[in-house]
């Protein structure tokens, strides 16, 4: 998936993970670069931005982040 900010995320359904790609010149979040579990998919469709429930904090609780992203520009199944 890509957004309108740039922004390259790779979505694992079979483990629930997401996984956010920037470059240099983007604001880094929390975890980039490294597979969250994904606790809910609230919004995800192309042409509107997606929302997701995350675990980032790791805490063993599965405290609950909100991550919203820009416009959701593609939408691209990877084959394994």
């Amino acid at each position: 998936m890509v957004t309108a900010s740039g922004a390259q995320y790779e979505l694992d359904f079979d483990a629930m993970t997401l996984q956010r790609k920037c470059g240099n010149d983007m604001n880094h979040l929390r975890r980039d670069e490294e597979p969250i579990e994904i606790l809910e998919v609230v919004t995800l469709q192309q042409g509107i931005g997606a929302d997701f429930w995350l675990d980032v904090v790791r805490d063993g609780l599965k405290t609950r982040t909100f991550r919203a992203t820009t416009v959701v520009k593609t939408l691209e199944r990877i084959s394994d």
